[in-house]
């Protein structure tokens, strides 16, 4: 999976653009477009047993909010204003261990089924304490 890269934009702050995102007027630099993304959550699905886990920038509410008319009625973490590229390095570290333990995503990248609840939210709350 591509995901950017090494750079300092011009306001000095370390990033790592997409260019996907550039072309698409998102800019490069998080810090700069006012996106950075600083909270984590994870939300679960019982009517079809998935899990969630996913980023965001400032309060999550509205994002938990598009989650729950999908079915994720359940939240089961939430983590707000964590230091910058905290959020970001613990959603891609969770994906590459879920990879690593043969657990594939069952639609997206993001969303696995829900016997994989212990592994996500037993990383997640290591990494976070």
């Amino acid at each position: 999976v591509y995901r950017g890269y090494a750079a300092t934009c011009g306001s000095g702050h370390k990033c790592s653009p997409h260019p996907a995102n550039i072309n698409q007027g998102g800019g490069g630099c998080p810090a700069c477009a006012h996106a950075i993304k600083d909270a984590f959550y994870v939300v679960y699905n019982p009517y079809i047993d998935n899990i969630k886990f996913g980023i965001t920038s400032g309060d999550p509410r509205d994002r938990l909010g598009h989650h729950k008319r999908d079915g994720y009625t359940e939240v089961l973490r939430t983590f707000t204003s964590l230091p910058e590229g905290e959020a970001l390095g613990l959603e891609q570290e969770l994906m590459r261990v879920l990879k690593c333990a043969g657990v594939a995503p069952v639609q997206g990248r993001e969303y696995f089924p829900g016997a994989a609840r212990h592994v996500i939210l037993g990383f997640v709350d290591e990494w976070l304490t």
